[in-house]
């Protein structure tokens, strides 16, 4: 083949062709600003009511009330003092006549209760009753009823200023359940008048037929012994046995606990706190009945005080006073029947009563005073003094204060 000629010219536009069919529509385009608002519309009539709701929780109690005044025949508020004195207890004020509250038998008002309300003429009507008991009385704290005293009240008395009213506890809710300054309430019940006697008593009526006797009854149990009866006489006495062979004589009727060589050998004495010990010892048993000295002179008469103790002084055996001795000579005096052991004593004299008197002696130490006051360290003084109560011999010796003086004789009989 040859080669491609040459394009040639354009030709004439073609007739228009007949519209294809519709395409399919478009995806939709972006959503536009919002327009305006418009104008508000009407407004709608009003809905019906709704249902009620339910009801809510309960508030809180609010808080109790001042208690009202006491009820009761009479009521009178007082203020409650401890002092137990007979006196005005000031105005507004009531005491009693204990501290042990429900033991007391005085209730003590004065004319004004704790308002300044005068009382006196109602207080001065508490025993009008012609009953033995006038009335109660009960006490009780104002505001704590708990706390609590009734009493029966029997007379009223009007010192100037607060009357004292006679009661006597019929009960209590403690011993003394008031304290200083507690506001109490006072009420009053008085008692009816004793009654008019009953009209006379009326005859007696016919005594009714005897009933018939009962069944015997079961037999009571044994009673106790009864007491027994007085001792028989005395049987006639055995025939005297052979005399048994003669024993030591270890027994003495009489002893002196020193033997003075003559009578100017003398100690006297005038204290009624002060007593004269001397030790002695004996060497077999006596039973004394009987303490006797001698007196050679007498200043002032009065009364002595004898007494006897164990060698440890611990234990005292005799204490005898003397009637009053007014004259010189033996004075002996009764004991008990007192039975003295072998062994060591101290003996004591002084004055009873009041009284100044010389009484006979043993001799004093000559050059020495080893036996009272310059007796060893730590042994037995034999003889000084001792101080007792006024008039009386201690129970028990207490300490010896050795002596220089002359010591007490003493006979010691059965």
């Amino acid at each position: 083949l040859g080669a491609t000629g040459p394009i040639g010219p354009t030709g004439a536009d073609g007739s228009n062709g007949t519209n294809g069919a519709t395409g399919p529509t478009g995806p939709t385009g972006p959503t536009g600003n919002n327009g305006t608002n418009g104008s508000n519309g009407a407004t709608g009539a009003t809905g019906p009511t709704g249902p009620t709701g339910t009801t809510g929780p309960t508030g809180s109690t609010g808080p109790t009330g001042a208690t009202g005044a006491q009820g009761g025949a009479i009521t009178i508020q007082y203020t409650f003092s401890t002092t137990t004195t007979d006196a005005d207890p000031g105005n507004g004020f009531l005491r009693l006549s204990s501290a042990t509250q429900n033991t007391s038998t005085t209730i003590r008002t004065d004319l004004l209760d704790s308002a300044s309300t005068d009382w006196s003429a109602v207080l001065a009507t508490f025993a009008d009753s012609t009953n033995t008991v006038k009335g109660h009385i009960r006490l009780f704290k104002t505001f704590d009823s708990t706390k609590w005293l009734v009493f029966t009240v029997s007379a009223v008395a009007s010192p100037s200023g607060y009357n004292n009213i006679t009661v006597a506890n019929v009960g209590s809710s403690a011993a003394s359940p008031f304290a200083n300054g507690d506001p109490i309430t006072l009420t009053f019940e008085r008692a009816g008048d004793v009654g008019a006697p009953g009209g006379p008593t009326g005859p007696t009526g016919p005594t009714g037929d005897t009933g018939a006797t009962g069944a015997t009854g079961p037999t009571g149990a044994t009673g106790a012994t009864g007491p027994t009866g007085p001792t028989g006489p005395t049987g006639a006495t055995g025939a005297t046995g052979p005399t048994g062979p003669t024993g030591p004589n270890n027994t003495v009727t009489s002893f002196a606990t020193a033997i003075p060589v003559d009578n100017t050998s003398t100690l006297s004495f005038s204290s009624q706190t002060t007593r004269n010990v001397v030790y002695f010892q004996i060497p077999f048993s006596i039973t004394v009945n009987q303490v006797s000295f001698y007196t050679s002179t007498v200043t002032t008469s009065g009364t002595a005080k004898v007494c006897v103790y164990s060698a440890n002084g611990a234990t005292k055996h005799i204490d005898v006073t003397t009637a009053t001795i007014s004259a010189t000579g033996v004075i002996s005096t009764a004991v008990s029947s007192v039975a003295l052991s072998p062994g060591a004593y101290y003996a004591a004299i002084g004055c009873g009563s009041a009284c100044s008197l010389t009484v006979v002696s043993a001799p004093v130490e000559g050059t020495s005073t080893m036996f009272g006051a310059g007796t060893p360290a730590s042994k037995p003084i034999w003889h000084g003094t001792v101080t007792h109560a006024s008039g009386a011999c201690d129970a028990t010796l207490g300490t010896i204060t050795g002596g220089t003086g002359r010591t007490p004789a003493f006979r010691l009989d059965n």
